[in-house]
């Protein structure tokens, strides 16, 4: 696609949805001090997964449990750095079952071990992914253009300093941002003379307003927006 624009002198940016994704893994390894031990915790909740899944008598146990615990027998799911949002999925399916995988692994040392620590640090990355997940889903939608990659900025942007305690959140907006900083450079030009005047978050909420009312007629978009500001 890009050396078809090339050819044609068309310009071009990058998939913005699988720039959110690289912003993802960019920014939590920024910010998590070893970088070894949160691979190795990643990889640690892949295994389980894996695990579990290649066996129908430990799946079948696990079923039990859920029974047990009166939760829904909802799958675990494996995530994928190449699969849009699987690193939410993954960790959102794991949480749920937290006591179901806590039963199960007391009389197994054959799988993996978690901690409180590790529960603790997969809800810290839900949160952060959150506001990730809702934007890559809207902008999966058939119907989204090229002209609601700013928006979605913004209004990540917005989430973020509504949420100033998450470092998550900031790392992964700041990566974000190092990939579109030219993009978004341009945009802020074109609507205020004076980009430095966005650094307030009084400024942000006013030109989100904006960008919604120019934007409203994107149904994915608006109700993305309306949940985030």
């Amino acid at each position: 696609m890009k050396k078809t624009t090339r050819m044609c002198g068309l310009a071009s940016i990058d998939c913005f949805a699988h720039k959110l994704q690289l912003a993802v893994y960019g920014g939590l390894r920024s910010v998590i001090d070893d970088e070894d031990q949160f691979t190795t915790f990643i990889e640690n909740t892949k295994k389980f997964v894996r695990k579990l899944r290649k066996s129908p008598v430990d799946r079948d146990h696990f079923k039990d449990l859920q029974s047990l615990e009166e939760l829904s027998p909802r799958w675990l799911v494996k995530g994928i750095e190449v699969r849009w949002s699987s690193l939410h999925d993954m960790l959102e399916r794991f949480v749920e079952n937290r006591s179901v995988v806590k039963a199960f692994l007391i009389d197994r040392s054959d799988y993996p071990k978690f901690n409180s620590g590790d529960f603790s640090m997969m809800m810290k990355i839900l949160h952060a992914l959150k506001p990730i997940k809702e934007a890559t889903t809207m902008l999966q939608g058939r119907s989204v253009t090229i002209s609601a990659v700013i928006p979605t900025i913004v209004v990540l942007r917005r989430a973020v300093l509504n949420d100033a305690a998450s470092e998550l959140c900031s790392a992964i907006l700041q990566n974000l941002e190092t990939r579109y900083h030219l993009i978004a450079a341009a945009a802020i030009v074109t609507l205020d003379a004076d980009p430095a005047s966005w650094k307030t978050a009084d400024k942000y909420a006013n030109t989100s307003e904006l960008l919604i009312q120019l934007l409203g007629s994107f149904l994915q978009l608006k109700n993305f927006v309306t949940n985030w500001l």
